[in-house]
């Protein structure tokens, strides 16, 4: 039963009672008779044994007994089964499970006949109640005991640390290097606010593990339920960033090879699994600007969380505030098996932000790096990882030029958005990552992911929450400052190159209201054919007659900080930024219909291309430029195809 979303069931029989679901109703029957016989007797076994190595962990179930109306003993299921250790600095326990093994002894069935007596034989075998828990040792050796207790009856068992034990883990056959220097126009943004992680860990921590698609050393996304065991447990999270003049958004993905759970029925598991969040940040005059909101996803569930009272509820409430680690890293939750995200501060969160520990169970803490770092045990804390781009590591290879990884992505579709807004360059994208095992194409890269409450009110389809962010945004919540959702940088919905096709920037200083003028917004009203300003002219030389090869722009100005300029046919406006005494010289203006990329090369400051001409942006080109120091002369060179 996934915790944030109910698992949905068809099952139809006589005697389901009104206002249960079917599982509910399933569930009452099959274990109500026996469940009603008291507790006599709990015993405790370890499997394999009750010893382990240090750092390690073994299985601890609970066999609990009743006594039969002929006054035989008999093993009986009970409603509710809770773990402890009991030794201090002993190891740690997991929340309970369903035991994954073999059972040796089996439960009591009452005396039924008919369909209560078939559904109750089912119950015993697929919907058994919670007796298991993992013991993960401590890294001393030594003898620790781990009690259980069910309806007031208690039971220990002593386990032994020692590295004379056999050991439990897969030795991993695959391990990654450091990545070299991401040029991802947003690393320093992302780094900024890369989160905090609280993972929480069940009986496969080693699939609970933040984790890298091609964990087995290849990109096949039908051989990672099988190849995850000897997988990398390398610590790696994806990003991605986008921007408009007035915010940035940062989206980060979550993978893991399987989502698995200890009753994987009706579809509940599948091979791959990746859900994420997504950051709103205000761009303030500030070199990372102002974390505004945070909405994570839970199954196709959208959770909104903010950081200040003025942010308020739109299509989504406001679930839960921003808990912060070291003043920027939003502390997160991630749930075991399932692995949906929430706000570490989120009512449905097991993680207590001000303890610093897992109310549930177990679990691992997870901090931003720069380097892939691998949990010791299941209940680690403070766990390095590293930053990986999706443009490059995913994208590319689902969508290049047309061509398909068929061994990574399936399921394409048609992405079709609310609200008339730009949509990819690619008639089709992928759905999902390719999974075969268990349930078929269930784990989607961020630009598959949708939320069920916008999408069937028809204010998001598939795919546009993340895909989209700056619109979806403006959807969920209410924003009290000016939001534009008309993009300077958007590469997934065809508005600006790939992140490494320019360098590294992560500043975009705005016009505030504290300098009393609002930063301009990239909409199609304010750039008319014939609007914007017309930027003088390089020393007063005539611009050569245009060629039929293509173009060019000579641009020079003094610029403090940064400035983003928007340039369509002969034009030049400054979006962000007051450059002064600007000049330029066009050879031709820049016609809709270019061909060809348009390339920045600088020969004073630093100069990018942020945005592409295309139809989503009205045929303009989007250039960020930057002085070699705080300020000072920036000059260019804009050339195309015609």
């Amino acid at each position: 039963m996934r915790r944030f979303a109910p698992l949905l069931v068809c099952m139809c029989f006589a005697g389901a009672v009104f206002g249960q679901s079917p599982l509910e109703t399933l569930r009452e029957l099959a274990v109500s008779k026996a469940s009603k016989l008291p507790v006599k007797e709990l015993r405790l076994r370890a499997d394999p044994d009750a010893k382990v190595r240090p750092l390690e962990t073994l299985v601890v179930q609970a066999l609990v007994y009743g006594e039969s109306e002929t006054g035989e003993a008999v093993r009986i299921q009970t409603q509710s089964i809770a773990f402890r250790v009991d030794t201090e600095n002993g190891g740690r326990i997991s929340k309970p499970f369903r035991y994954q093994g073999e059972e040796q002894e089996n439960f009591y069935r009452p005396a039924t006949s008919g369909l209560l007596g078939s559904v109750f034989r089912q119950g015993t075998v697929e919907y058994a109640l919670q007796d298991s828990a993992l013991y993960a040792a401590p890294d001393k050796p030594g003898k620790y005991k781990v009690t259980a207790s069910a309806d007031g009856v208690e039971a220990s068992l002593e386990i032994e640390v020692t590295v004379d034990a056999p050991t439990t883990l897969v030795a991993e056959t695959t391990s990654f290097d450091k990545e070299p220097q991401d040029r991802d126009r947003y690393r320093a943004l992302a780094e900024r606010y890369a989160p905090f992680i609280a993972q929480e860990t069940w009986f496969g921590p080693k699939f609970d593990y933040l984790a890298r698609f091609d964990l087995d050393g290849d990109f096949r996304g039908d051989n990672n339920w099988e190849g995850a065991p000897a997988g990398s447990s390398q610590a790696y999270v994806y990003y991605t960033g986008m921007e408009t003049a007035t915010h940035w958004f940062l989206i980060y993905n979550f993978f893991h090879p399987r989502d698995y759970s200890d009753k994987c029925v009706i579809g509940t598991c599948h091979e791959n699994d990746n859900e994420g969040l997504v950051l709103t940040i205000q761009k303030d005059g500030s070199r990372y600007g102002k974390l505004r909101a945070m909405e994570t996803l839970a199954h196709n569930n959208v959770y909104s969380h903010t950081l200040d009272d003025d942010v308020r509820p739109g299509a989504h409430n406001v679930d839960a505030r921003i808990a912060l680690h070291d003043d920027s890293h939003p502390m997160i939750f991630i749930e075991a098996g399932g692995h949906g995200v929430l706000g570490a501060s989120h009512t449905h969160s097991f993680y207590d932000v001000e303890k610093k520990e897992f109310t549930s169970g177990s679990g691992v803490t997870y901090v931003y790096k720069g380097q892939a770092e691998r949990p010791k045990h299941p209940n680690d804390r403070g766990v390095g990882y590293e930053l990986l781009p999706i443009w490059e590591q995913w994208w590319e290879r689902a969508q290049v030029d047309g061509r398909r990884e068929e061994s990574m992505f399936d399921a394409y579709y048609s992405y079709r958005p609310v609200g008339a807004r730009p949509v990819p360059r690619y008639a089709e994208i992928a759905g999902s990552f390719l999974g075969r095992a268990q349930s078929q194409n269930k784990a989607k890269p961020f630009w598959g992911w949708h939320d069920n409450k916008t999408r069937k009110a028809g204010l998001l389809a598939t795919g546009q929450w993340a895909l989209d962010p700056a619109y979806s945004a403006k959807v969920d919540l209410r924003f009290p400052e000016t939001f534009s959702v008309d993009y300077l940088y958007n590469p997934y919905l065809g508005i600006g190159d790939g992140p490494s096709a320019a360098a590294p920037s992560t500043v975009v200083k705005t016009q505030t209201a504290t300098s009393g003028v609002q930063a301009p917004q990239l909409t199609g009203s304010q750039f008319a054919a014939d609007g914007g300003i017309q930027a003088p002219q390089l020393g007063g030389v005539t611009a050569p007659q245009p060629s039929q090869a293509g173009g060019t722009l000579d641009y020079e100005a003094e610029i403090d900080g940064e400035a983003v300029l928007m340039i369509r046919g002969n034009q030049v406006e400054a979006v962000t930024g007051a450059p002064r005494d600007p000049k330029a010289l066009f050879s031709a203006p820049i016609p809709p219909a270019a061909r060809g990329r348009v390339a920045a090369t600088a020969q004073a400051g630093n100069a990018d291309v942020l945005a592409q001409p295309s139809a989503a942006n009205r045929y303009g080109t989007v250039v960020r430029v930057r002085p070699a120091g705080q300020r000072g002369k920036v000059r260019f060179r804009l050339e195309w195809v015609r």
